[in-house]
């Protein structure tokens, strides 16, 4: 069942960057088996979600004689971004997010807010939603989520 769909405005660049970063962050806290950072820590929310160059670690193969084994490489945040320094007339991305969900007393905040468990927490607490976003110059910035039936939560098999 898709369920809502909404359309960013100007202002909530950092909320798109945020979701953007996401599965990063989470690939990074996944291959470290640490908590989620605090997306803070990568780029500023307050500054139009402008990146910086603090790195991610980001767990790369590497061939050797004896297989393959994982190293993590720590990766400037601008380098995963090009679309930033280049000019980009049409972009489309799909990508599985994971929006926090739980008892909040907060209604005013606009922006999900991340996840600071470890991941057997992380699975059980909140939802995947699938999202679509779609740049374009001439129509601006548009981001649909599409919020799929509430299945039953189970940890995933390559989290543990």
């Amino acid at each position: 069942m898709k369920g809502k769909s909404t359309k960013a405005q100007s202002q909530s660049r950092g909320v798109l960057a945020e979701w953007l970063m996401r599965d990063i962050l989470r690939a990074k806290a996944r291959t470290e088996d640490e908590k989620f950072s605090p997306l803070e820590d990568y780029f500023s929310i307050d500054d139009d979600a402008m990146m910086t160059a603090k790195p991610v670690g980001i767990k790369m193969p590497c061939v050797t004689d004896e297989g393959i084994r994982y190293q993590i490489q720590w990766i400037p945040l601008y380098m995963l971004c090009p679309c930033r320094f280049f000019k980009v007339e049409s972009l489309s991305l799909e990508l599985n997010a994971y929006l926090e969900q739980g008892d909040r007393d907060d209604t005013t905040a606009v922006a999900p807010q991340v996840t600071l468990s470890k991941k057997a927490h992380w699975w059980s607490n909140n939802t995947p939603v699938k999202m679509s976003l779609h740049f374009s110059e001439s129509s601006g910035q548009t981001i649909s989520i599409e919020c799929d039936e509430p299945m039953p939560a189970a940890p995933s098999p390559e989290t543990d």
